[in-house]
């Protein structure tokens, strides 16, 4: 559900990249729940890639390169 609501709020028009980024947050948290490691680094990276001045995206997605 969380996951689901999270993807809703990524693709809805008119929403910022700020608030996309924590979406895909989400969504990558979910999926590294779920036990789905290489999906989770995905929506990480895209967390990162919209809002890179957040240090709490930055990190938990360089953990997924190592």
């Amino acid at each position: 559900m969380v996951r689901d609501s999270a993807t809703h709020i990524f693709y809805a028009p008119g929403i910022g990249s700020t608030d996309k980024a924590h979406a895909a947050f989400v969504m990558g948290n979910a999926f590294l729940q779920q036990f789905n490691r290489p999906r989770g680094c995905e929506w990480l990276e895209t967390a990162v890639r919209l809002d890179s001045a957040n240090a709490t995206y930055r990190d938990l997605a360089r953990q997924c390169r190592t």
